[in-house]
């Protein structure tokens, strides 16, 4: 008799969605053909360092800041600098020499803005600025959601050096708190910040340090000529 065609191979169909590793296109035999291809990815950016100063790269801490990207240093020289700033990057933010670079903002001594805001931040760090107020009033740093470290950090002539809120784990440590006209270090819940080996020297109401979630270990604090370790 006739030869029989034998019926075609069935595949099962493959949905390629939306992968584009993945291109099914139809065959002569019905079912489809799978190309794969690779994705390739370009290297891990490599993290830059940025500087601040008369004859840097930027002449203000705030354009540094706006160049640069999570992982990336910015290292101020030592002079006065007039700003408020924003931290919303997983930075390193540091002066060159200690206590050498200056952020005094401009009205200082009016109840606005901290000097520097960090928030919602997995990561970063402030190393040996000295944040100068006015008249004890206002902020010198605020912390919201925000997971950092402020080391070696001289705060002087604010209502509150440093306020610490939200869902923050932050570490204030070896920093020097002077002549806060309020509290020295404000956390407010559910932050809990570890607070630790810090100089605190506070003329107002309070030299209190830490709240209800915060550990504090060996803090030297000096109110109206009392020493006490908390």
């Amino acid at each position: 008799g006739a030869p029989v065609a034998a019926a075609p191979e069935t595949r099962p169909a493959i949905d390629a969605g939306s992968d584009p590793a993945v291109v099914a296109r139809p065959t002569a035999g019905g079912g489809p053909e799978v190309t794969l291809t690779t994705v390739l990815q370009g290297p891990e950016r490599t993290p830059r360092t940025w500087s601040v100063g008369t004859d840097a790269q930027f002449p203000t801490i705030a354009a540094a800041i706006a160049v640069a990207e999570d992982g990336d240093t910015v290292i101020v020289e030592p002079g006065v600098y007039a700003e408020r700033l924003s931290i919303t990057k997983a930075i390193v933010l540091e002066s060159r020499v200690v206590g050498g670079a200056v952020v005094r903002p401009p009205g200082a001594g009016t109840p606005a803005a901290a000097a520097i805001s960090i928030e919602h931040l997995r990561r970063g760090r402030i190393v040996g600025l000295r944040l100068v107020g006015s008249g004890g009033r206002g902020t010198g740093l605020s912390i919201r959601d925000a997971n950092v470290e402020v080391e070696d950090v001289e705060f002087s002539d604010w209502e509150i050096a440093v306020r610490i809120a939200g869902r923050s784990s932050a570490v204030v440590r070896g920093n020097r708190l002077l002549g806060s006209a309020g509290s020295a270090i404000v956390v407010e819940a559910p932050a809990t910040p570890r607070i630790a080996h810090n100089l605190i020297e506070a003329q107002g109401k309070s030299a209190a340090v830490g709240g209800d979630g915060a550990t504090s270990v060996e803090n030297v604090v000096r109110v109206v000529g009392e020493v006490r370790r908390r």
